[in-house]
């Protein structure tokens, strides 16, 4: 686009509508596209890996820290997510930039408290097993003796 010539009227050999070219509108939606994967993978990135790590320590610390972080994301998650992200994007002003971080702000309580679920019901999913197999006796039969021990199979 050319800034200095964009109040310019349109040339009398340019043809109806804005784009006349399939060329020049595929380029447009490229571009566009482009610009959109570019933002999505950056917010994914941003969001992710501080969500994982948070999510790991809520899971992991000692119950009085993990209860400290999971209050802290529950503050983040109370806000609409709509009106979160155009306050970050407000203070933050225009730009891709902008856009990635308002973005991550919003997505990132939500990675967060999946991490730290993944742990906490592997774990008592696992602590039930060992419990069932102990007994010798498991509510769904056979199959979750033989998935604890190999041995038990006749």
């Amino acid at each position: 686009m050319n800034v200095a010539r964009r109040f310019v009227a349109p040339a009398p050999t340019s043809g109806p509508g804005p784009t006349t070219s399939a060329a020049t509108s595929s380029a447009g939606c490229s571009h566009g596209a482009r610009f959109s994967l570019r933002i999505g993978a950056l917010t994914i990135l941003a969001a992710g890996a501080p969500g994982v790590l948070v999510g790991i320590v809520g899971a992991m610390a000692p119950p009085r820290v993990a209860g400290l972080v999971m209050r802290g994301l529950d503050v983040l998650m109370s806000f609409p997510p709509l009106l979160l992200a155009v306050a970050v994007a407000a203070a933050l002003g225009t730009g891709g930039r902008s856009i990635v971080i308002a973005l991550s702000v919003v997505n990132f309580p939500r990675i967060a408290r999946v991490t730290r679920e993944i742990p906490l019901a592997s774990s008592a999913a696992s602590a039930s097993l060992r419990s069932c197999w102990r007994k010798r006796r498991c509510p769904s039969g056979d199959a979750v003796r033989d998935a604890m021990d190999p041995r038990m199979r006749t």
